[in-house]
């Protein structure tokens, strides 16, 4: 995971790269509800789900209010023709966002510099918890276990500098 981006956010249509939905799924599933429910429409590719996130379905995926697309067979294409390390799955969800007009969320530093190159938003995953807490939706300390349980999950990626802008971010005082 990356850094937080406060205000950066300028749509209410997300497209939720697989990262994003295994970590919430593997942390807390009912992020993902709140989300969609409180802060935008949320989007995941269906090759995206199929491929990637091997622990929820389409089934799943309404139940929690996201939205499953089936993309287009010229943005497949597009994805297909891969750049640098990005992979076909994180490729798709930058062509299906630049499209759309969609904010891309992802943990990923790669994709999040991709989409700068190509213009399109994009926000760390974690941006949209703390967004939670600022809307009063999810209490600080409840915000805080799903990052300490995706740091139990992944120290690398959820490290001591993750957690800390992400205290910052949110105004926890201890």
């Amino acid at each position: 995971m990356g850094g937080l981006e406060e205000d950066k956010i300028g749509s209410e249509i997300y497209i939720l790269d697989a990262n994003v939905l295994i970590d919430f799924n593997d942390s807390d599933i009912t992020i993902l509800s709140l989300i969609a429910t409180h802060i935008g429409a949320c989007y995941v590719a269906s090759p995206v789900l199929v491929d990637e996130v091997k622990k929820l379905d389409e089934a799943k995926c309404s139940s929690l209010g996201l939205l499953v697309v089936e993309p287009a067979i010229e943005q497949v294409a597009l994805a297909e023709e891969r750049r640098g390390k990005l992979s076909f799955y994180d490729h798709l969800s930058l062509v299906i966002a630049k499209a759309s007009g969609w904010v891309v969320v992802t943990n990923e530093e790669r994709l999040h510099r991709e989409c700068s190159t190509d213009g399109v938003q994009s926000v760390w995953g974690l941006e949209l918890l703390a967004r939670l807490v600022d809307k009063e939706i999810l209490l600080s300390e409840d915000a805080l276990v799903v990052v300490y349980t995706l740091h139990e999950l992944s120290p690398k990626f959820v490290n001591e500098g993750i957690i800390e802008r992400f205290r910052d971010r949110i105004g926890y005082l201890e």
